[in-house]
């Protein structure tokens, strides 16, 4: 089972990057500030929330986590919004 740490500032995000690129760490999916809060009051034509990943670049199944997550968004966004 994976395990996951949230990241609460700017810093701890800072110190996750250096983390991929040493290898330590495989991924990152970071989400807009105030996400939840957005896509409960979304409305259509306004700009939608965002959601970014990173990912360790020598693991394969980070890459393919990844492009996983942005397809879920991208589903999400096409279907319900």
């Amino acid at each position: 089972m994976a395990e996951y740490t949230q990241i609460e500032s700017e810093k701890e995000f800072e110190a996750a990057k250096k983390k991929i690129k040493e290898g330590e760490i495989d991924l990152i999916v970071r989400f807009s500030d105030g996400f939840e809060e957005q896509t409960k009051a979304y409305k259509r034509g306004e700009p939608l929330p965002w959601v970014n990943t990173y990912e360790n670049p020598s693991e394969e199944y980070s890459a393919k986590t990844s492009s996983f997550v942005k397809q879920c968004w991208n589903l999400i966004v096409r279907h319900f919004w």
